[in-house]
């Protein structure tokens, strides 16, 4: 995933690019949930089922500022997220 602010007028759009969210353990009946936080609270959450890889493409979000991402445990059964990480930018 990638993604870059524009300023619109007075205000920000973050894109939001090439989203990829994908579960790699196999059949523990836990799926994998990208969050996508502001400063305006949750703008999104992308989940994926036990085992499945899925692209979602692009997307904008209008009059936003301050996006963070977290990346969870989704338990499928009882629709709770789990061991919640925050993404920060890699090296």
């Amino acid at each position: 995933m990638r993604y870059h602010y524009e300023r619109v007028g007075s205000s920000y759009t973050a894109y939001l690019e090439d989203i990829k969210v994908g579960d790699l353990n196999d059949g523990d009946g836990w799926g994998s949930s990208l969050v996508v936080h502001s400063d305006q609270g949750v703008l999104r959450e992308y989940r994926v089922h036990d085992s499945q890889f899925y692209s979602f493409g692009d997307e904008p979000f209008y009059r936003v500022s301050g996006v963070w991402f977290a990346i969870c445990n989704w338990n499928e059964a009882t629709d709770a997220l789990n061991s919640c990480a925050r993404l920060t930018k890699g090296g």
